[in-house]
């Protein structure tokens, strides 16, 4: 019966993550269907590394600890265009980013030094994500524009990709018949990719930043895939590369590049980043997030 469920059933998790999360890493799609989604999303930001080296002239260590609500909408109006509206708040504090990064993965995966903490920072904070989506080629192809605005930063940004494109379809179907176990698995395979441009202006949390940003994701998932190509279920795993939002002590943007890995399944949708493929751990150094959806079914589908 749960076999049935998973693979067969309405599993449509997902949920755009509030606004800094692209920055720390978090693969950032605009939603293929309509959704209301909530959950949890945490960043952190790390003074020092290690060794008591400073990333940059922002003189403290920020955790954002975020409650996060995300609504995808169709509009009534012209084929293919999704609006969202994303909003994160909480409070910002040491913990509990301060405890997955030194006490869990520091101290007992990994067994390395733990990252100092100096000043902290302890406020409420917010941050209020919109934007504009049109959808082509049966939901594979878009481009949108939005915004990102609150407590932390603000930043107005485009950007245009391509989600879940079947490219070993043609593949399967030529070896094989199209209901066979081979043509089945490899059109389980798919891969997502983004180009992002914003204009980013400092805020009451992050000061002295980069003028813009370049941002470039991609991602494969294995999983199971309706008609119009969203994930029934998937695993998925990405990288960004990332121009900076964060300068250095010369005024120079400061480059970063992360991995990202998850999957949704059911309602659910679990994600983890991290910036360790630079070598490195501080300033945006690593986030998660876990929402669960709860758009109705029968509304699920355009």
């Amino acid at each position: 019966m749960i076999c049935t469920l998973f693979m067969t059933g309405p599993l449509y998790a997902r949920g755009e993550t509030p606004g800094p999360s692209i920055h720390w890493g978090a693969l950032g799609y605009p939603d293929q269907q309509p959704q209301l989604s909530t959950g949890f999303t945490f960043n952190r930001f790390t003074e020092f590394n290690g060794d008591g080296q400073r990333f940059n002239n922002i003189a403290e260590t920020i955790g954002v600890n975020f409650g996060s609500v995300s609504w995808t909408h169709k509009l009534a109006y012209g084929e293919g265009w999704h609006t969202n509206i994303t909003l994160g708040a909480g409070p910002t504090s040491d913990e509990p980013t301060k405890f997955f990064q030194n006490e869990f993965v520091h101290d007992f995966l990994f067994d390395i030094p733990k990252v100092p903490v100096g000043s902290v920072r302890t406020e409420f904070d917010f941050l209020v994500d919109g934007s504009l989506t049109k959808w082509w080629a049966n939901k594979v192809l878009f481009a949108g524009l939005g915004f990102s605005t609150g407590s932390l930063y603000h930043e107005v940004w485009g950007r245009a990709g391509m989600r879940n494109l079947p490219i070993l379809r043609p593949i399967a179907q030529t070896w094989s018949h199209p209901d066979s176990m081979v043509t089945t698995i490899l059109d389980m395979v798919r891969i997502s990719a983004m180009t992002r441009y914003g204009r980013v202006y400092s805020g009451a949390a992050f000061q002295a930043l980069a003028p813009q940003s370049y941002l470039a994701q991609g991602s494969v998932s294995v999983g199971r895939f309706s008609e119009d190509n969203t994930p029934l279920w998937e695993v998925f795993a990405g990288i960004t590369i990332d121009s900076g939002i964060y300068i250095d002590l010369l005024g120079d943007a400061l480059e970063e590049r992360y991995y990202s890995i998850g999957f949704r399944i059911w309602r659910l949708t679990f994600e983890t980043w991290n910036d360790q493929i630079n070598r490195k751990d501080f300033g945006p150094t690593y986030g998660t997030r876990i929402m669960f959806d709860f758009y109705p079914d029968w509304l699920q589908h355009e």
